[in-house]
């Protein structure tokens, strides 16, 4: 049975309560298309800090966790599994604002955070969308010393710019804009590479989705989740999978979707998503939902293991 966490903030407790599906949203085995799934938790705190969540991260431990608000806010706890390896809860450790290079906290327009990426020297990347900048943060979020280049291009409508960013297993940054290709709507900018330059390349959404947030596989290669334009309320999306040989200067980047979101209970805004290797060697899955700080959307946290082959 999932459990509940409690972690208490300076400003209200934050709760994680298990998501109950509705019938038929998983098959007879459990899945999702290629995903089992491990269970859910909808988060809720008593702060106006908490919720927003765009951006993912969990340790190679499968415990420590890491996520990024577009209002500019960096969430840490640790995800409880119980004797099953299914998600039994999360203990929230801090919820803090994200520092600008001034050292005071980001705010209006250049709060607006939605991509996080480990480097191979400890740091984290944080793409920003409206104010488009990538910074270069420590483990401790202390104020950025440094930020990357940005491509030429990459300075989009400001709510269509920097939403996806992953690092490859040689260190370099995949990037994805959200704005829709012209002509083609289903074709989205891309970029490869990092401090020393980048080279374009191109990511091919299905029609009526894009791009908000990539993690890398144990194996190098490269997931993508893709939320779905939004009927009413409803949004959901798709889980696809780069091979990692497949990203390359100038390629079309179209991947093999592993599964689809959708219904009253996986319908949510995803927008984060991270992967690693458990202890029994199963790749594991996480996506968190962004609620907009609406009442009439949830923060949604879900795991999964990924099939084999």
């Amino acid at each position: 049975m999932l459990l509940s966490a409690c972690a208490t903030l300076r400003q209200g407790p934050v709760e994680a309560d298990p998501l109950r599906l509705a019938p038929r949203t998983l098959d007879s085995q459990g899945r999702i298309g290629r995903l089992t799934y491990q269970g859910a938790l909808v988060l809720s705190g008593g702060t106006a800090r908490f919720g927003g969540f765009s951006a993912l991260h969990v340790d190679a431990d499968g415990e420590g966790v890491i996520a990024i608000s577009d209002r500019g806010a960096v969430l840490r706890g640790r995800l409880r599994h119980d004797a099953e390896g299914r998600l039994a809860g999360f203990a929230v450790d801090r919820l803090d604002p994200l520092p600008g290079a001034d050292g005071k906290p980001v705010r209006g327009e250049w709060s607006d955070a939605e991509s996080l990426a480990p480097l191979p020297d400890g740091r984290f990347a944080v793409g920003f969308e409206h104010r488009a900048r990538i910074g270069l943060y420590d483990s401790g979020f202390a104020p950025p010393q440094a930020e990357l280049p940005l491509p030429e291009g990459i300075e989009v409508e400001p709510n269509q710019g920097l939403e996806t960013m992953a690092t490859l297993a040689d260190g370099r940054l995949l990037l994805v804009v959200e704005a829709d290709g012209t002509p083609d709507p289903t074709l989205h900018q891309a970029w490869l590479g990092g401090a020393a330059g980048w080279d374009r390349l191109s990511y091919r959404a299905e029609a009526g989705f894009k791009p908000v947030d990539a993690t890398r596989l144990p194996d190098g290669d490269i997931l993508v989740l893709e939320r779905r334009d939004p009927i009413l309320l409803t949004m959901g999306g798709r889980i696809v999978r780069l091979r990692a040989d497949d990203i390359r200067p100038g390629a079309v980047l179209a991947g093999e979707e592993l599964a689809r979101l959708n219904g009253p209970d996986l319908g949510e805004n995803f927008e984060g998503i991270a992967a690693w290797r458990d202890a029994d060697g199963a790749t594991r899955i996480a996506i968190i939902s962004d609620n907009n700080f609406l009442v009439l959307l949830r923060t949604v946290l879900a795991e999964f293991t990924l099939d084999p082959g």
